[in-house]
């Protein structure tokens, strides 16, 4: 067996060899986002797969170059082949999967939720600060142009203070018809991690931190159909209140089981300040959608105006997604802060955070009351 890696991980010099990259997953998302997107990275190399079913991933691994294959995430770990691992697993396994990565001293990108629970998530935390080593949650819709355009607009003060924060996220039917993890109580968070998260993450980055939260969450799924596969469903939808902080308030409406016609997924984000309002309008599909409007009431006529992201120049074909193609995106910014270039954002902290709000909209859920979030403080760097 290999000798233990170091407790901590400095970053490599672009110097001296890109960063060795092991994946967990192969799933067709892990294609798109992992696997097509850091074919363009000359800083990385994608060296190890691992895959409970081999023949999932010798394909890929021939066609992306990779030169080894793993079914125990555990064995690629102690094989001093990588630097960092990207974590695409069933969400029951990140936690322990990003810990013992931790304690191996490799740098990890977790796909969200870090963990089913706050507490695991700031273990996780606590554990990368102590180790120094890069950690990245991929919420993935901080990187795209709208919401980086909508971050800048309300940091600018244009629309002056944000008052409320209204977001629904509803994505083509998902009925299943046999068994997925993702349905699964024991093994997903459903509907709130898959579909929810996202936009807390995107309420705190954009308004700030919640302070309470209210919310129903409900099945609408075929479960009669599925049998003794799934004696515990998970959420397919919900709706949550919630206050800010600052006294504003918001909602998230969210849905696996809507009806979109052409498309496959639908974000409508509005904001409303005291100088002006925000509303976007974001549809993915065969051929996306994004706009974004904004009147801004200034002196004389209030000022409107709409931009068309699809017609960016970052992007190929109008395709939203394809922006994780550019540097110093997703887990090309992941790569780069471990080359020592960029600081990546966001990280296991922003996972903690989001997870509070997890915790409190499922406890909201089961007291059918208002939940308040505890915050929690930010461990330091140690001193080394």
């Amino acid at each position: 067996m290999p000798s233990p890696l170091p407790a901590t991980s400095p970053p490599i010099s672009a110097h001296q060899r890109p960063v060795r990259l092991g994946i967990i997953g192969v799933s067709p998302w892990v294609q798109f986002m992992y696997l097509w997107t850091l074919k363009k990275e000359p800083e990385a190399v994608i060296v190890a797969l691992c895959a409970t079913t081999p023949s999932k991933a010798e394909p890929l691994a021939r066609k992306i170059g990779a030169t080894h294959i793993f079914t125990d995430y555990r064995t690629m770990y102690e094989s001093g082949l990588i630097d960092a691992v990207i974590i695409a697993a069933p969400d029951d396994c990140h936690y322990q999967m990003a810990l013992d990565a931790i304690e191996r001293g490799l740098h990890v990108l977790c796909e969200k939720p870090l963990a089913l629970t706050a507490l695991q998530a700031q273990t996780l935390h606590e554990h990368a600060v102590r180790h120094n080593i890069v950690h990245m949650v991929m919420f993935t819709y901080r990187w795209l142009e709208p919401y980086r355009y909508i971050y800048d607009v309300v940091q600018s003060g244009v629309l002056g203070d944000i008052k409320q924060f209204d977001m629904t996220y509803q994505v083509a039917d998902q009925l299943a018809r046999e068994y997925d993890w993702y349905l699964d109580a024991h093994r997903s968070l459903g509907a709130v991690g898959g579909l929810a998260l996202h936009m807390i993450d995107l309420a705190l980055w954009i308004v700030g931190r919640i302070q309470e939260v209210s919310a129903h969450l409900t099945n609408h799924m075929a479960w009669d159909e599925l049998g003794a596969h799934l004696p515990h469903p998970a959420p397919d939808s919900g709706v949550a209140w919630m206050t800010f902080v600052d006294g504003g308030i918001g909602t998230l409406r969210f849905s696996n089981v809507a009806h979109l016609g052409a498309w496959e997924v639908r974000q409508i984000l509005r904001l409303e300040g005291t100088l002006g309002h925000l509303v976007c309008d974001l549809r993915l599909g065969d051929r996306d959608h994004a706009t974004v409007d904004t009147v801004v009431q200034g002196e004389g006529a209030p000022r409107h105006t709409t931009i068309d992201f699809t017609a960016s120049e970052h992007l190929q074909h109008g395709n939203i997604m394809s922006i994780f193609a550019q540097p110093l995106t997703g887990a090309r910014a992941f790569v780069a802060q471990i080359q020592g270039h960029t600081v990546c954002m966001p990280d296991f902290w922003d996972g903690v955070q989001a997870q509070l709000v997890v915790d409190a909209i499922q406890e909201a859920h089961r007291s059918r009351a208002q939940t308040a979030i505890v915050p929690v403080s930010r461990p330091e760097r140690e001193e080394k």
